[in-house]
């Protein structure tokens, strides 16, 4: 999985095992197995450290990175 603008060309060269729309700003992304958390500028917010979606979402909430 990535990202493509709405020009049609990829918008960042990474690729993720599963990445999610974007939402305020934010998006949940999966790599090499571990759910972490990007912003718009593609930088990770929450590393990919976590084995479920549940618990990024849980640190998110403890940053008020809440999407």
């Amino acid at each position: 999985w990535s990202y493509i603008g709405t020009d049609g060309n990829y918008v960042t060269e990474m690729t993720f095992d599963e990445a999610l729309s974007f939402k305020n700003g934010y998006a949940y992304v999966k790599k090499d197995q571990k759910w972490g958390m990007i912003d718009w500028n593609f930088d990770f917010v929450i590393d990919c450290i976590y084995d479920n979606l549940e618990d990024v979402q849980e640190a998110a909430g403890q940053k008020n990175l809440l999407i």
